[in-house]
């Protein structure tokens, strides 16, 4: 629900009135006459923009984008794509000069449209990502910033990153970094004993993860030292590992929902028999 619309996407998208539930607008096929492939989350709304990505399936790199379309009439805007960008300049060629994914939803923060690229080399080069600012009017990129490199094809920086008033936190499976958006730096990195699962909670100074095995961290958001950490006891098949399996094996067009959520200054935790409520 976005106001007095009512939105839904599947393979594309459709605004109906909430009220009576007639058809206001509908978008099933992007050019070359394919249906919409979209990454199963809520879209990104923009002040008068909607903005969705396409989901991934190995050797299909073109699938991977992102599409920008008016809010009320529906009306594409600007569309951009991972093959967009210029081919591998590596020396010599890596195996995969034009495999540059759009991974995750785009994320408004700071007046510009965040997406990640995430380029696949392979061979023996470590892949390579980067958080890279639009404008929401033209698509057109402003800022890039570059993200370390990770060696495991399975292990890229996943799902939405997360602003703060100066850092942006991203994750890559057991690893958060914490990127300084006026230096591009990377001010912070944390690895964890497991697999994070759903997307990092930042709420004011402390960052809020959950990993599997029923773990819960919380950490200085501006140093990355750890606050606190436990262990559930109660039981819990939390799993990083449907999106990772996706990636890797059959198609990435689902996220991993994060197990916790933060209201009223208390963190309340899904297990698989209980909601739990901390303090």
């Amino acid at each position: 629900m976005v106001d007095d619309l009512l939105l839904a996407t599947d393979f594309g998208l459709m605004a109906r009135d909430a009220a009576s539930g007639r058809l206001l607008w509908q978008a099933d096929e992007r050019s070359g006459d394919h249906t919409y492939a979209l990454l199963n989350v809520h879209p990104t709304i923009a002040e008068d923009m909607l903005l969705v990505t396409e989901g991934y399936e190995p050797h299909r790199h073109e699938d991977s984008g992102v599409h920008a379309f008016d809010l009320r009439t529906g009306a594409l805007r600007w569309e951009i794509w991972g093959d967009d960008e210029p081919a591998c300049a590596q020396i010599p060629p890596c195996a995969n000069p034009d495999a540059v994914l759009v991974m995750g939803p785009p994320v408004w923060a700071r007046g510009l449209v965040w997406i990640r690229h995430y380029r696949v080399h392979g061979a023996d080069l470590p892949d390579e990502t980067k958080l890279v600012g639009l404008d929401l009017r033209t698509g057109r990129p402003q800022r890039t910033l570059a993200l370390e490199g990770v060696d495991d094809y399975l292990e890229p920086h996943i799902g939405a990153p997360i602003f703060g008033p100066d850092l942006a936190y991203c994750q890559a499976d057991k690893r958060i970094d914490a990127l300084d958006l006026v230096t591009g730096t990377v001010r912070w990195s944390r690895r964890l004993a497991t697999s994070m699962v759903g997307a990092p909670l930042l709420a004011g100074d402390v960052l809020h993860v959950a990993t599997e095995n029923g773990g819960l961290h919380a950490f200085d958001a501006g140093t990355g030292d750890p606050r606190w950490s436990i262990a559930l006891e109660e039981t819990t098949t939390w799993s990083a590992a449907d999106f990772l399996y996706k990636l890797g094996e059959v198609a990435g067009y689902d996220e991993v929902a994060a197990p916790f959520v933060l209201t009223d200054g208390h963190l309340f935790a899904r297990t698989d028999n209980a909601v739990l409520m901390l303090r």
